[in-house]
């Protein structure tokens, strides 16, 4: 029944952390009129694994995978060979990581599988069962059926006007001047711990830009059917539950459960800093076996920590200071709100910016990228680390400040050609006057001289 539990909120998840991309149709002009006019039928959702290019956009030609379920290698001819593709395949016949895979495998830039099911696939998420998601370097996304089989009856047309098709796939971030993300996690998962071990080195360069918020999931059991109260893996009678970390040896749910209060306190009696070292030991040491608490304990003493102040500290978050016969934990609560929220009920996840990020936790290149763009005005480490430079955050200063010299510059010129026109002008009037003078007293002077003649 545990399992039913865990497959239901699965399924939860999938509602309401689903990560959609735009599939903009470029050509041939009747798919594209179709397409433009029917949003609703042309949805896609991104998978859990793969590098996504969180903010920016992949362009390229459709092909159609072959075999169509891409659970092969893929097939290709000369006729129908395009450098780096799209593919365009069906569900079905095996994981859709797998598919991922013999797309990559093929040169495909990307994939798109379209939904064998009239369905909204909001309600479905593509997710690496098999463990090998961590491999896969492109993105993949799932598509409805109606909008797949417009594309899939273009590209298996006759005619070279029809069969060719462009897209361009936008994946679109929230962006924010503060970026907040938050890190969902769980004692019980390897994991979690194997995503921190990789994102230290990246939190640590963001640690003055981004805030990180480190969460901790939890199910609960209460209304299910069957003795889960009783379970070793719940405590407050069943309100709040993990799965079994080591498959019923040392630890139980109730011990991955204890745990992450102990690190919860550990982040409200000192801070995220402290919490990262304590982390780390945690992982070094406590990951292999034994007991989790007399290991969380060495850890503490280690790091001068007295763990009888953490224990305190976990004690006073249930309402009865005794994790058997609790009703709450304010805690856990309060996480439970942030769950709702946050819409994550699968770990480890990240929430940025409010917004489900989607495709590989490890290696964690792609969620700093993701959350790089997620800043309206990128910060110079980001820069810096994706190797973009400080002239291509944006040409707007550069070209108001060229329009701004224009103008004054202008401005410049015209005051000094007027003043020279003036200064010109006014030469040609003394020119003027003086010639004019000239002339006048010539003429004088002859009619001067004619009267005289007619006097003698």
């Amino acid at each position: 029944m545990k399992k039913i539990t865990l497959f239901s909120l699965v399924i939860l998840s999938v509602i309401f952390t689903q990560g959609f991309t735009e599939l903009t149709i470029l050509s041939p002009p009747q798919l594209k009129r179709w397409w433009d006019a029917s949003p609703d039928l042309t949805t896609t959702s991104i998978a859990a694994f793969g590098y996504i290019p969180w903010g920016r956009k992949i362009i390229g030609r459709l092909q159609l995978a072959n075999p169509l379920d891409a659970c092969d290698y893929i097939k290709q001819t000369d006729n129908d060979y395009l450098q780096q593709p799209i593919l365009v395949a069906m569900r079905g016949k095996c994981p859709f990581v797998t598919k991922a895979h013999y797309a990559q495998l093929a040169g495909a830039k990307m994939l798109i599988v379209v939904d064998d099911n009239y369905e909204q696939v909001a309600a479905h998420l593509m997710v690496d069962v098999m463990g090998q998601g961590e491999s896969v370097s492109i993105p993949s996304v799932l598509m409805t059926r109606q909008g797949g089989e417009k594309l899939i009856n273009s590209l298996e047309s006759k005619d070279p006007a029809v069969n060719s098709i462009s897209a361009t796939f936008d994946f679109p971030l929230r962006q924010a001047k503060k970026v907040e993300y938050h890190v969902w996690l769980s004692s019980a998962t390897p994991q979690s711990f194997k995503f921190l071990r990789q994102w230290q080195a990246y939190e640590q360069k963001l640690h003055d830009y981004a805030t990180m918020v480190p969460h901790y999931a939890h199910f609960s059991a209460v209304g299910q059917e069957g003795d889960l109260q009783a379970s070793k893996d719940c405590i407050c009678k069943g309100k709040y539950c993990a799965p079994d970390p080591d498959e019923h040896r040392d630890n139980t749910g109730k011990d991955v459960l204890l745990e992450d209060l102990r690190q919860k306190c550990i982040i409200k009696l000192y801070n995220v800093d402290t919490w990262w070292k304590y982390v780390t030991h945690y992982d070094d040491f406590c990951l292999t076996g034994g007991r989790m608490q007399s290991c969380s304990e060495n850890a503490l003493s280690s790091m001068k920590i007295n763990p009888d102040t953490i224990d305190k500290c976990v004690k006073d978050s249930f309402d009865t200071k005794n994790a058997d016969t609790c009703n709450s934990n304010k805690f856990f609560d309060e996480e439970e709100k942030a769950m709702e929220k946050d819409g994550v009920f699968i770990f480890p996840s990240v929430i940025i910016n409010g917004f489900a990020y989607r495709g590989n936790l490890i290696p964690s290149q792609g969620v700093f990228e993701a959350i790089c763009e997620s800043f309206t005005d990128m910060p110079k480490v980001c820069r810096r680390v994706l190797h973009r430079p400080d002239q291509e955050r944006s040409h707007a200063p550069i070209l108001v400040s060229a329009l701004v010299f224009l103008v004054f510059f202008a401005l410049f010129v015209f005051c000094c050609y007027r003043r020279y026109l003036k200064r010109e002008m006014y030469k040609q009037m003394v020119r003027d006057v003086n010639i004019a003078v000239s002339q006048y007293i010539a003429f004088k002077e002859t009619d001067t001289n004619d009267e005289e003649k007619g006097e003698i």
